[in-house]
């Protein structure tokens, strides 16, 4: 008979080992959204707050070649920024999607013992979103965080040309473009290597 109590209490406890494991990774995916939205937003308003402090600076007896350089430096830590932003962006998705397919398996194990909860559950393990999702808030983000950093690097090559004196504006437009796309294919790179290693 004491056999059977003990039997009896393990399927319980294993039942709150699962709801606790289940809520701490429900936990952990509302976070990397959540953080997603905060580097994007956080990127954005520096960049903006950047600006307004050097569009409202009053640069009196300041040398010109001097504020050039300037600009140059800081339009290129911005890019520089940006790239790292769209790093972190697709970091999260990853670990988003880590948590999604724990819960996951979590869901398999339930419906395994429990065929009739099926229906209940919308994402399965074979529904997951694919990390790399096109239009998706995550990637539009990413897009987001590209186009200003490609603005950016494109102002630091349009200061660096005017330098020199010459400003080759087709040049520029180009350089934002190769900007634009070598960042979206930083951010789609590691996310179709995480879909292929699912």
């Amino acid at each position: 008979m004491e056999k059977d109590m003990k039997n009896e209490e393990i399927p319980e406890i294993n039942q709150g080992i699962l709801v606790a494991e289940f809520e701490y990774i429900a936990q952990t995916a509302f976070q990397a959204n959540e953080d997603r939205a905060r580097a994007s937003e956080f990127f954005l308003i520096s960049f903006g707050t950047l600006l307004a402090a050097v569009l409202t600076t009053q640069f009196g007896d300041v040398e010109t070649r001097f504020l050039y350089r300037l600009f140059i430096v800081l339009f290129t830590v911005v890019g520089v920024w940006g790239a790292l932003t769209v790093l972190q962006l697709c970091r999260l998705r990853q670990a988003w999607l880590e948590s999604v397919r724990a819960m996951n398996a979590i869901k398999d194990a339930v419906i395994a013992k429990s065929p009739e909860t099926a229906g209940y559950f919308r994402w399965r393990t074979g529904s997951i979103p694919r990390a790399y999702k096109p239009w998706s808030v995550g990637f539009l983000l990413a897009l987001q965080v590209s186009m200003v950093s490609g603005i950016a690097l494109g102002a630091a090559f349009a200061l660096l040309m005017a330098k020199v004196g010459y400003i080759p504006w087709i040049f520029i437009g180009v350089s934002i473009l190769v900007v634009l796309s070598y960042l979206v294919f930083l951010y789609y790179l590691p996310l179709r290597k995480f879909d292929k290693g699912a």
